[in-house]
Formats: C-alpha cells, sequence, structure tokens
C-alpha cells in the first residue's frame, strides 16, 4: 500500500511504563506529518477480544476518536486485513526470561522476536495516513515502549527506525507506583526501574545505536520544552512547533489506542510535575537520588 522501494519511517519511544511515554507521544504529533499509532503492541488483542471478551479486559477499547477499532475511520480497513500482518500462534517467537535476563546483562539475544509482520502493517499504517493527510512523507510513532518489539523492528529491513529512549526520574516513577500498588508495590518498582532501564540502555549499546538515538528525561522535556523540541527536530527531521504546539493537537484527528485514555482532551501543554518532592519522605528521595545516575 505504500509506495515501493522508500523505507517506512518510524520514531519508536522505549521506556519504563508510566515515564511519560504518552504524553511524549501526543507531542509528537502536533507536526502535521506524524501519526501516532499508541501502542502498537496491543493491537492483536484488540483485535481477538471482538471473539473472546476475557481478553478486552484492562483495554481501553476505543481509540482518540471514540470508536472502537472495528469501526474507526482509521483502523477498521486496517483490521479488515488482519490475516495479512497477524502471525499465527506456532510462528511467533518471544523472548524467555533467560532472553531477557541475556538482554540485560550483555545486550544481546540470539533470539529476534516476532510479534507481527510489521512491514505490511507498518505499509498499511502509513497509506492509510497517507490519504487521510493529504501528505507523502509521514513519520508513525509507536509508543509501545517494549524493548522486544523494537528488536523485530530493527530487523525488518523496510523499516526506518528512529529511537527515542524516555527515561524518567527514579523518584516519580516510584511514587506513581506507590500511588497505584501501595507501600510493597513502590518496593519492586524500585528494581523494576533499574532492570527495564539497564536492559534498553544494554541492548541500544551492543547494537550500535547508542550514538544514533535520542535521548529524552521525562522530567527536563516538560522544564525545557523547547530546547527539548529543538533537540528532536534536529534529530529526527521534524517540525515541532513550540508556540503553537498545543492548538496543533487539539485540532488534529487523531486514533491512537491503548494510551491513557483522555490525555488529548484534557491537553493544555506540558508541565513541570513534581509532587513526588512534596510527598515522598526526604530520607527516600535522597536515598533513590543516586540510582539515577546509572543512566545519566
Amino acid at each position: 500500500m505504500s509506495r515501493e522501494n522508500e523505507k517506512l519511517n518510524i520514531v519508536y519511544i522505549v521506556s519504563a511504563g508510566h515515564s511519560g511515554s504518552t504524553l511524549l507521544d501526543l507531542v509528537l504529533t502536533s507536526d502535521p506529518s506524524v501519526f501516532s499509532v499508541g501502542e502498537l503492541k496491543s493491537l492483536e488483542r484488540f483485535i481477538l477480544s471482538k471473539y473472546d471478551p476475557r481478553i478486552h479486559k484492562n483495554l481501553t477499547p476505543d481509540d482518540d476518536s471514540g470508536s472502537t477499532i472495528f469501526d474507526s475511520i482509521f483502523w477498521s480497513s486496517i483490521v479488515a486485513e488482519a490475516d495479512n500482518f497477524l502471525v499465527p500462534e506456532n510462528n511467533k517467537v518471544m523472548w524467555s526470561k533467560i532472553d531477557r535476563i541475556r538482554v540485560m546483562l550483555f545486550g544481546y539475544s540470539a533470539k529476534v522476536p516476532v510479534y507481527y509482520n510489521y512491514k505490511v502493517l507498518y505499509s498499511y499504517i502509513h497509506s492509510k495516513y497517507q490519504k487521510l493527510s493529504n501528505l507523502s512523507d509521514v513519520t508513525v510513532v509507536d509508543a509501545s515502549k517494549n524493548i522486544g518489539h523494537l528488536a523485530q523492528l530493527l530487523n525488518t529491513p523496510e523499516i526506518n527506525v528512529h529511537v527515542i529512549y524516555l527515561v524518567r526520574d527514579i523518584r516519580g516513577y516510584v511514587y506513581s507506583t506507590y500511588r497505584r500498588k501501595g507501600l510493597i508495590g513502590s518496593f519492586f518498582a524500585v528494581w523494576e526501574w533499574v532492570r527495564i532501564n539497564w536492559q534498553i540502555v544494554n541492548y541500544l549499546n551492543k547494537n550500535k545505536l547508542y550514538k544514533s538515538f535520542t535521548k529524552i528525561r521525562y522530567e527536563d522535556f516538560c522544564k525545557n520544552t523547547q530546547s527539548n523540541f529543538y533537540k528532536i527536530n534536529k534529530a529526527i527531521g521534524l517540525n515541532l512547533d513550540y508556540i503553537n504546539y498545543v492548538k496543533n493537537i487539539k485540532v488534529k484527528d487523531s486514533y491512537r489506542f491503548a494510551g491513557n485514555a483522555g490525555t488529548k482532551k484534557d491537553f493544555d501543554g506540558l508541565m513541570f510535575d513534581n509532587k513526588w518532592s512534596e510527598a515522598m519522605p526526604k530520607v527516600v528521595s535522597i536515598a533513590l537520588a543516586p540510582i539515577n545516575k546509572l543512566f545519566s
């Protein structure tokens, strides 16, 4: 569906969960040539949920337009071609716990994961957005965050992937987990933050991507938005407009799914949120602060 002999441009956001990927994803779409799919890793579950309601549990069923993927102006025609990009269960390749540990420690696994036929799926997505936007040169943003999906994309020669590595202050990450899961959950969050970021950095390093990806610190992105816009524009070739980005987001049709519901509707601009600094005990904040230097 896309033009032959041209690589498909993808911006892939990789990060730990609850690190601001939905907001970053939203801001990137303020460029008219950028289309966000939200978290594409969830697409198969959405499709299968039509036939098995149990799969639908904990999923946000609608895209940003308020339509299910089966009724969406954007997604319905793509989902109708699901047999062309969904991979049968017996042909899927996924990292085991051993593979993930190997990636964390050494940045490498002999296995290349296979989740979708990404060449076909992204061809459909590019072609659909080209038609809706009347633009020939488009970029798709995938905020799936998952390192396994990234590994498959990087091994798909028809796709040109630019990686944005998003990292949040561990104290904000732990506080976010504390609000959702309580004290015990926040203890596990420390290890989870270290494990995921360690895995990401080692993988990018081993695959010689360390100088070619764009690293964004969530707190700095909110505080120094203009300079980070310049950084992203220069690295990826986008056209983020610091003056008009909020207006551009609000007037643009969006069909993202699986991100935080209501983000687009309620968005009035990036603001630095450091509630954790007031709510978190000082001794905990001081103890966690040095851990940030692991991935500075």
